[in-house]
C-alpha cells in the first residue's frame, strides 16, 4: 500500500447536528423574506435598482441551501490515513494496537472492502500479489458436517486434511463427536465453542492453500496452550513459507515477528521490527494498555460463560420439575381410574 486513505463510505449527520442546520437554514429563508417585504412595489414606468453584488449574495445563499454538495450532507470519515506499507512475500507481520484503533479494518482495506480516498497530489495504490485467505475475528460456520466445514468444496485428500486436523488440534475435539468429522455442525447440528469454531475456520483457511494469510485474532478464542501450539506449529511451522498477516494481542509472540505495524486511531504510528518497536518510548505504555484490555476481556468472558451455565443448570431444574409434574399427573390419573373401578 502507497500513500492511502480509506473509508467505510459516508455517515450519516447525528440528530443535534441535522437540527442546527436546519434552524440555520430556516434563519436565512426568514433574512431573505423580510428582505423581500422592505423592497417597494414599482409601478408601470418604474425600475428597482438592484446591486449587483446583493443579488449575488442571495443567490449564493440560496444554492447553499438547496445545493446537494453543502453541509447538510452526510459525512465522509477518513477511517484509515497516510497507511504506507510493503510486506515482502514470506514474511509474518503482527499488527498491534489498542481496541478500536484500526486493526481489524486495515484487513478489510487489503480485501478491498474499503473505499479507497484518492488524492490528486498522491499516488495512491493497492498491490496484492497473490491469492488471500481471510480468518474474521468472528469465524463463520456452514450448516454442513464438520468435514466439509474445512474442505469447503475441495477434493478430500486424506494425507493433506489429517495434517490440517492436527495442525488445528481438532482431533481431540472430533474424538468426542459420537459421528466424528461427519457430525453436523452448525444451526441444524451441534453447536461448537468459540474455541472450536476459530480452529475450524483456520483449518478451513490453511486447507484452501493460498499465497496470503490475514488473520483477524485467532489466537484470543483458544486455551492458552492450544494457542501456543497453533502459533508454533502452524503459524511459524506450516505457513512459514506464506505471507502472513496476523492481528493480535499477545504481546508475548511479538519478539517472532519479522515486522510490527502499531496503528492507532486508524493511522500507522510504526512499522518495523520488534528490536526497533522496543526502542520507542511509547512501547511500555502500550504493552500495558493491551494486557490490561486483555485481562477484562478475560473476566467478561468467564463472567458470561458462568451467566451460560447458570441458565443451563437452571432450564434443566425447570426440565426436571415439568417431570415430575407430568409424572404426578399420570399417577393421579391411574389412581383415579382405580377408584372407580373399584
Amino acid at each position: 500500500m502507497k500513500n492511502c486513505n480509506f473509508t467505510w463510505g459516508t455517515e450519516p449527520k447525528d440528530n443535534a447536528t441535522i437540527e442546527k442546520e436546519k434552524t440555520q437554514g430556516i434563519k436565512e429563508e426568514k433574512k431573505e423574506h423580510s428582505e423581500k417585504k422592505e423592497l417597494i412595489l414599482p409601478t408601470n414606468n418604474e425600475s428597482i435598482a438592484s446591486n449587483s453584488s446583493d443579488t449575488y449574495n442571495q443567490t449564493q445563499t440560496r444554492s447553499n441551501i438547496s445545493d446537494p454538495n453543502s453541509s447538510s450532507q452526510p459525512i465522509i470519515k477518513t477511517h484509515l490515513k497516510n497507511i504506507d506499507f510493503e510486506i515482502k512475500k514470506g514474511e509474518l507481520i503482527g499488527v498491534i494496537g489498542e481496541v478500536g484503533s484500526g486493526k481489524s479494518t486495515l484487513l478489510q482495506a487489503i480485501l478491498n472492502n474499503l473505499i479507497l480516498l484518492e488524492k490528486q497530489e498522491k499516488n495512491s495504490k493497492v498491490v496484492i500479489n497473490g491469492t488471500v485467505s481471510y480468518l474474521s475475528q468472528s469465524p463463520w460456520i456452514q450448516n454442513n458436517t464438520l468435514r466439509q466445514n474445512i474442505l469447503f468444496f475441495k477434493e478430500f485428500d486424506k494425507n493433506k486434511y489429517e495434517q490440517v486436523l492436527d495442525l488445528c488440534q481438532l482431533k481431540p475435539d472430533i474424538e468426542t463427536l459420537t459421528g466424528g468429522d461427519l457430525t453436523e455442525i452448525g444451526e441444524k447440528g451441534i453447536n461448537l465453542s468459540g474455541g472450536q469454531k476459530s480452529r475450524v475456520a483456520l483449518a478451513r483457511a490453511i486447507h484452501l492453500d493460498t499465497d496470503i494469510y490475514l488473520l483477524d485474532d485467532p489466537i484470543s478464542a483458544l486455551d492458552a496452550n492450544v494457542g501456543e501450539k497453533i502459533m508454533h506449529d502452524c503459524i511459524l511451522g506450516y505457513l512459514k513459507h506464506k505471507t502472513r498477516v496476523l492481528v493480535t494481542n499477545a504481546v508475548h509472540f511479538l519478539p517472532l515477528m519479522d515486522k510490527i505495524i502499531y496503528i492507532n486511531n486508524g493511522e500507522i504510528k510504526f512499522f518495523g521490527t520488534f528490536d526497533e518497536l522496543s526502542q520507542k518510548q511509547f512501547y511500555l505504555g502500550l504493552t500495558k494498555k493491551i494486557e490490561e484490555q486483555n485481562r477484562n476481556l478475560e473476566l467478561r468472558k468467564n463472567s458470561s460463560s458462568d451467566q451460560e451455565l447458570q441458565k443451563k443448570k437452571s432450564s434443566n431444574l425447570d426440565s426436571q420439575k415439568s417431570i415430575e409434574n407430568i409424572f404426578n399427573e399420570v399417577k393421579l390419573e391411574n389412581e383415579d381410574k382405580e377408584q372407580k373401578k373399584e
